[in-house]
């Protein structure tokens, strides 16, 4: 299933998710905040009931939640009240990443990379040199960063989106050449450092690179699932997919193994929030909201507010 699939499933539970970027604690507060996103909404003449597709936040504070229709959502109070700002274009954006409270990039169709550095007061658009959507992005730095999409695009930055390069397509799965797919839609990239990265994607793409990017090897992993997200602490690496799909890493990606459980909504996106010396890892997607506290080996749902 590719990203006009993902699209059509993708709702307001990102709101959800975006509240754990301040603590987990906060999710209690999660129908206020869609009732205040709706109101302000309509006073400012925006469908906030559009699809809602990517959700960043930087320090403890602040969250950016993006989607359809060019809306980019901040909130500085922990998703206590939001503010709609204005991106300055009107197609769907899927993803962003925050440095700090004031420097973030937002990614979307028509090859769209935004940039701000006053907290989203002001978008700026930066050149891509492609039409392609562009679904992931992650910034090493304020300099260096990577952006990955459909067609097999994965381009890299190295003054801060000034420029970018466009990389040499990756490595196939064997998936991949069964299926005859050529340029996989690749759904996300997350570095660890300068140096390790990784991307997922359609059809089972994990893709590794231990030397900044100069060349990504495909992992086999054994499954021709579609993955959404990738995000590592410390040596914990998840992934996660179409029908419930986890994939877990407890050695920094060296071995995987399929994490099992009997969720079947697609999973679109995760994070980790530490508390004190305890790691949770939550996970939300299609009529899924999920959580682990055992390093990604167990999983529950969420039944209640935390």
């Amino acid at each position: 299933m590719g990203w006009d699939t993902k699209k059509t499933i993708v709702s307001i539970i990102f709101i959800s998710f975006a509240l754990l970027y301040g603590s987990y604690l906060f999710l209690q507060e999660t129908v206020k905040q869609v009732e205040l996103i709706s109101e302000k909404a309509v006073k400012q003449e925006r469908k906030i009931r559009d699809h809602l597709f990517g959700v960043g936040g930087a320090g403890t504070d602040n969250v950016w939640v993006v989607g359809y229709r060019g809306t980019i959502l901040h909130s500085n109070d922990r998703g206590k009240n939001w503010d709609l700002q204005s991106s300055g274009v009107d197609w769907a954006l899927a993803d962003t990443d925050f440095l700090n409270p004031r420097v973030g990039w937002v990614v979307g169709r028509h090859g769209t990379c935004l940039y701000t550095d006053d907290g989203g007061e002001h978008w700026q658009k930066q050149c891509t040199g492609v039409t392609k959507y562009l679904l992931g992005v992650d910034f090493v730095d304020k300099n260096e960063g990577w952006i990955v999409g459909e067609g097999g695009v994965i381009l890299h930055t190295m003054n801060g989106g000034n420029t970018w390069e466009q990389k040499e397509k990756p490595p196939l799965s064997q998936a991949l050449e069964d299926l005859m797919i050529e340029a996989p839609i690749l759904n996300e990239v997350f570095f660890i450092d300068s140096r390790q990265g990784w991307i997922v994607g359609e059809a089972g793409t994990l893709l590794r690179t231990r030397n900044g990017g100069e060349s990504w090897q495909q992992v086999e992993v054994g499954t021709t699932t579609t993955m959404f997200d990738i995000k590592f602490h410390n040596k914990i690496g998840i992934a996660v997919g179409l029908n419930g799909f986890i994939l877990r890493s407890g050695d920094g990606g060296e071995t995987w193994e399929k994490a099992d459980n009997d969720f079947k909504g697609h999973i679109f996106e995760l994070d980790f929030v530490v508390r004190g010396n305890s790691l949770y890892i939550f996970a939300v997607g299609q009529g899924t909201f999920i959580f682990s506290h055992s390093d990604g080996v167990a999983w529950d749902r969420v039944t209640r507010y935390l």
